[in-house]
């Protein structure tokens, strides 16, 4: 908040009530910092059970929206030992989907009826929110966005040996 401001009678803007409040000049210039000034898209990727345990070594890829068609930007990152991992300097008001390249040793990547699965839309408006959806649908993105992955499934092979009587073996 900024304030209080009071006209005196001399019709001088001052910042407050007090004997000490200061003149202030005209006009009064309010600055506002951007939320997130390097345009930044922060993701953290965590195991899809109730722990949500942080994975590291997640490999992402960035594809920019080109009329419909995902278009890859070659820009690919790991996630960190805490999950999380970082796309900056994205264009204002342009769609950006993700794309998982390789799973975490033990997890599996996320598919689709299509095949690969890919996470977006997202998008960052003039005032740097990252938002996920398009349209009236676009929300606010949580940063970090969360993007699971589910535990390879384990297939234990029995050997069977038979053994003959007859035989010995």
């Amino acid at each position: 908040y900024y304030g209080p401001f009071v006209i005196n009678a001399r019709g001088i803007i001052r910042d407050g009530q007090e004997a000490t409040a200061q003149k202030v000049d005209q006009p009064y210039i309010v600055t506002n910092k951007k939320v997130n000034e390097k345009n930044k898209l922060l993701l953290k990727k965590v195991a899809d059970d109730a722990s949500k345990t942080p994975l590291e070594d997640a490999v992402f890829e960035l594809y920019k929206d080109n009329g419909g068609n995902k278009v890859s930007t070659g820009i690919k990152t790991n996630s960190s030992s805490d999950g999380t991992f970082e796309f900056e300097a994205l264009e204002t008001g342009k769609l950006y989907w993700l794309k998982e390249v390789t799973a975490p040793i033990g997890y599996e990547k996320e598919k689709d009826a299509s095949g690969d699965k890919y996470y977006g839309p997202f998008a960052i408006d003039n005032k740097g929110i990252a938002r996920i959806g398009l349209g009236t649908e676009a929300r606010k993105a949580d940063q970090p966005f969360e993007i699971k992955n589910k535990k390879t499934k384990v297939v234990k092979l029995i050997e069977i040996r038979s053994y003959s009587k007859e035989s010995g073996t």
